[in-house]
């Protein structure tokens, strides 16, 4: 609706880890690139392309504190804050004085240990109410299931019209939307059963995404059976794939799952496992990595894991990485047979197994700047990372008692890479 005001323009910029728009490098690069289109009549006044990621936010913060041109008016959205990877939206990100003319929209999911937007609220510096005003979306009523079902067109809206069934679907997905298309997906998947289906073949079954996955499981292991498949190797396996794909940062290819796990070099057993799973997951494993389709899911399964076998998948990560560096350095990998995975998320990786700082110097290597190049031309990217990386080390100095020489070296090297 707002689209069709003339004089409104809207910038929309989803975040989003399945579609590898999560980093600020990114968010803030297309941001800054639609602003600079609506506020610069000039060409010539574009910003460049090979800034940090720093410098973006610089850019977008010079512009949001300007009243938009031509006497338009601004809505800027930031859709699925909640995914943002590698960074936190911080404090003075938008202006507490913000011009008349603009609006920004946030949407983000609660984090954990959250039951509101308060939270939110503090991280963007949104606390006054006369400067924000924030919404939840509520879980859908009896109604809205039943709306959700007759939307869905045939053969479910016949569904609709049991009422016992949709208070069932009520119950189980308590008005949760990503539940409800779920369990709508999975009565897709079996058309042949609606006819008969009763509200009684779906009382058994605990509300909640738990009682979701435990009856999913339950169908599985029945269909593994009647293929002659052993169930613990099918469940295992599947498992595993699931597992990964829950503990990366970004989508999985192929040769990532290979790289990850022994169980995983065989791309038939991964797609054969993939079909099982593929209501869940998007991505083809070549073009575009495996991801979840809803970031809810990964999380579930994450955190199904016991904390010694999340430590062991950080492990898997960091051992790839750590091989793959010593592999370039030693020019026995060239750098376009790197994960692009790899190269976007190892440095992440790090910093969330608080890995030493010396764990970042080895990426201050000719080898892993010429991996960037490949997945990056503009070195944008790179240049962000080395940013961290300097931070790292100028924090361990300024908090140590001693000098470490070592430290130094390491901040005149990465001088020299950044400058070049």
């Amino acid at each position: 609706q707002i689209l069709t005001h003339r004089d409104v323009d809207v910038i929309f910029v989803p975040i989003s880890i399945r579609f590898e728009t999560a980093t600020q490098d990114v968010v803030f690069a297309a941001l800054a690139a639609r602003l600079a289109n609506i506020y610069e009549s000039e060409p010539e006044k574009l910003p460049p392309a090979s800034l940090t990621a720093e410098q973006w936010k610089g850019v977008c913060q010079s512009y949001l504190r300007r009243e938009p041109p031509a006497g338009k008016k601004l809505l800027v959205i930031l859709d699925g804050l909640d995914e943002a990877t590698g960074w936190t939206p911080g404090r003075g990100l938008f202006s507490s004085d913000p011009p008349e003319s603009l609006r920004v929209l946030v949407t983000a999911r609660t984090r954990p240990g959250e039951t509101n937007s308060n939270g939110w609220a503090t991280t963007l510096e949104w606390e006054d109410s006369h400067l924000a005003r924030t919404t939840t979306l509520l879980a859908l009523d009896r109604r809205g299931v039943e709306e959700a079902l007759v939307s869905m067109g045939n053969p479910l809206d016949k569904l609709a019209t049991k009422v016992d069934i949709v208070g069932e679907l009520h119950r189980l997905s308590e008005g949760d939307p990503l539940l409800v298309r779920l369990y709508v997906d999975a009565l897709v998947a079996e058309k042949e059963r609606i006819a008969t289906l009763r509200a009684e073949d779906l009382r058994s079954i605990k509300p909640g995404l738990s009682g979701y996955f435990e009856r999913w499981w339950q169908d599985q292991q029945e269909q593994w059976r009647i293929q002659g498949r052993d169930p613990i190797v099918e469940q295992a396996n599947l498992r595993t794939l699931l597992n990964a794909i829950a503990a990366a940062m970004g989508p999985l290819f192929l040769d990532d799952l290979a790289a990850l796990h022994p169980e995983m070099v065989d791309s038939m057993l991964v797609r054969r496992l993939i079909q099982q799973v593929n209501r869940w997951l998007v991505g083809d494993g070549k073009t575009q990595g495996y991801s979840y389709g809803h970031p809810r899911l990964g999380y579930y399964f994450w955190e199904q894991l016991s904390e010694h076998e999340q430590k062991a998948w950080d492990e898997r990560f960091m051992s790839w990485g750590t091989h793959t560096l010593v592999e370039l350095n030693a020019e026995t990998l060239t750098p376009e047979r790197v994960s692009r995975y790899l190269v976007q998320n190892y440095a992440r990786h790090l910093e969330c197994s608080h890995a030493p700082v010396e764990a970042f110097y080895r990426l201050i290597s000719k080898g892993w700047i010429k991996a960037w190049e490949e997945v990056d031309k503009s070195l944008s990217s790179c240049l962000n990372e080395m940013e961290q990386i300097w931070k790292q080390i100028t924090s361990l100095i300024e908090h140590n008692s001693f000098w470490q020489v070592s430290s130094f070296v390491q901040l005149i090297r990465l001088s020299l890479y950044r400058s070049s």
